[in-house]
């Protein structure tokens, strides 16, 4: 099925040698309609009806939909349970400086985000809540913390609690690395 946008190529072809700007323009709607032609043409296996909707902002109705369906997955296959896990520094009133949020899962505990307000950065804040991982990994009998972070980021400070870089991606993003980093614990 081609798009009805897509039905302009045609046009396209016959004023592109009139004009550069309308060349340019003619070949910016070609490589949107390759794009059109790929979403909506499916597999041959696909089912009809069946499109790719790329989504540069997708719902988290979406995105919860992939986790919990990743989730299922894991867990039939290696039969280990996941447990969420998230510590948050918070003032009096309940106004949020901070936190960590990850999950233990088949022996591992995952760090996915840790974050300290920059006001409280330098107080030992980040290590609290490393240490307050730490301890509850080991209390829900995982043997490894691993987490990943970019090399803009902190991983020296990891690196001072015992954490080990056994992974990374250059330029990603251009420039700096994507360090993947583990401690294993007693």
């Amino acid at each position: 099925m081609t798009s009805p946008v897509c039905q302009l190529q045609t046009d396209c072809g016959v004023t592109a040698n009139r004009q550069k700007k309308t060349q340019s323009c003619c070949e910016h709607l070609r490589r949107f309609c390759s794009i059109m032609d790929f979403m909506t043409a499916g597999t041959p296996n696909s089912p009809a009806g069946v499109s790719l909707i790329v989504e540069t902002d997708p719902s988290p109705e979406s995105i919860r939909f992939l986790e919990e369906r990743l989730y299922d997955f894991n867990v039939r296959t290696t039969g280990a349970e996941g447990n969420l896990i998230g510590l948050f520094l918070r003032t009096a009133d309940g106004s949020q400086l901070g936190g960590v949020y990850g999950w233990s899962w088949g022996g591992t505990c995952y760090v996915r985000y840790l974050f300290v307000a920059e006001s409280m950065r330098g107080r030992g804040e980040g290590t609290r809540l490393m240490q307050a991982v730490e301890k509850e990994a080991k209390t829900r009998n995982c043997r490894q913390i691993v987490l990943e972070t970019h090399d803009f980021q902190a991983p020296g400070f990891y690196q001072k609690l015992g954490f080990d870089v056994v992974g990374r991606v250059d330029d990603y993003p251009q420039g700096h690395q994507y360090l993947t980093l583990v401690k294993h614990l007693d």
